[in-house]
């Protein structure tokens, strides 16, 4: 069972639920084995019960059922539905019904906000902006040091062609509370321009995004000005960008 299978029987869970179902109790399961799906699964129990407790403090009006049943003709003959019991009764279910629905749109935008698409719109903006570097430096194991000091992915893997560019330093960011390391390239050593990094690498562990690539595969985009491709290997998602066609970001990998 995938996290993302796990997520969608999850959603079916109530707090103090028994569980005898065989796949609710393998979407359990799956919580233990990853730390992403479990922080999530852990605030929509609190989401839960929160619901709960509200609903538990709407009182219905006292005798509001017998009234209901007593009425019931006479109301119909006299514009029932303006009775203030009914108009209570109405009332309650709305309010019901909008919590509800609040609560699965909350859901629903969280899920967007964790996938692939949103990672890469956000890390897009971070590289254009004017962001500071938090080290200026080509030597790779200094980069190393300081995104490893940070807390941020610093075991990551470049590609060949990539390996062989101009590093000029590094910083780190966040997404979705996970840290995200960022390292700085110059594509032209001659540096005619003045900038001080044209091309950005972005690192973040794989199990916090919802849709990441599976190994192997290179997602390309464009996004904003900056064509970009994304992968994934030994458990981190890779993010590089750069202003240019897809055919000049393609070399450097």
């Amino acid at each position: 069972m995938t996290s993302q299978e796990a997520k969608e029987l999850l959603l079916r869970y109530r707090p103090g639920d028994e569980i005898g179902d065989p796949e609710m109790a393998a979407a359990l399961a799956q919580c233990e084995r990853d730390a992403a799906l479990r922080a999530w699964f852990e605030e929509q129990g609190r989401t839960q019960s929160a619901i709960q407790e509200c609903f538990r403090k709407i009182t219905p009006p006292a005798g509001l059922k017998e009234q209901i049943i007593s009425e019931h003709q006479a109301a119909l003959r006299a514009e029932w539905w303006r009775h203030p019991r009914v108009l209570a009764a109405a009332a309650l279910i709305i309010l019901m019904t909008a919590v509800t629905m609040f609560w699965l749109q909350r859901d629903r935008g969280q899920s967007n906000e964790l996938s692939i698409a949103s990672f890469r719109m956000r890390m897009v903006k971070e590289a254009l902006r004017l962001y500071r570097m938090e080290l200026e430096t080509g030597d790779l194991e200094q980069i190393r040091r300081h995104l490893a000091n940070r807390q941020a992915p610093a075991d990551f893997n470049l590609p060949e062609a990539l390996g062989r560019a101009n590093l000029t330093g590094c910083a780190t960011t966040r997404w979705q509370g996970a840290k995200v390391s960022l390292i700085c390239f110059l594509k032209d050593k001659s540096n005619p321009t003045g900038a001080k990094s044209d091309m950005w690498l972005f690192v973040m562990d794989r199990a916090v995004v919802k849709d990441p690539p599976p190994p192997g595969e290179r997602r390309t985009a464009k996004e904003n000005r900056l064509s970009t491709v994304m992968w994934s290997l030994g458990g981190k998602v890779y993010l590089l960008g750069t202003e240019g066609s897809e055919a000049e970001l393609q070399k450097w990998l």
